[in-house]
């Protein structure tokens, strides 16, 4: 199993110089999901990137629309892929 997978992708540069001050956290759920999510859309001072292979017109979708909106109306930076 490789043990650097940073210097394999960019000799030279370990992970520490990819990422500072970032965290990762396990939501397992739709409910809690779609909770954090908003929670870290009203939170973003800066840009957002959302990926996402489903984004329906149903209340879900509607309601991440509206959020994103919000955020955009902040001066947030918002891109969906």
């Amino acid at each position: 199993m490789e043990t650097n997978f940073f210097n394999r992708i960019q000799p030279g540069r370990t992970a520490d110089k990819f990422s500072q001050k970032n965290k990762v956290t396990l939501v397992k759920g739709g409910r809690p999901f779609f909770a954090t999510l908003h929670r870290l859309i009203e939170e973003a001072r800066q840009s957002i990137y959302l990926q996402t292979y489903i984004f329906s017109a149903d209340g879900t979708g509607t309601a991440l629309a509206a959020s994103l909106m919000d955020a955009a109306r902040r001066g947030v930076s918002v891109y969906v892929m």
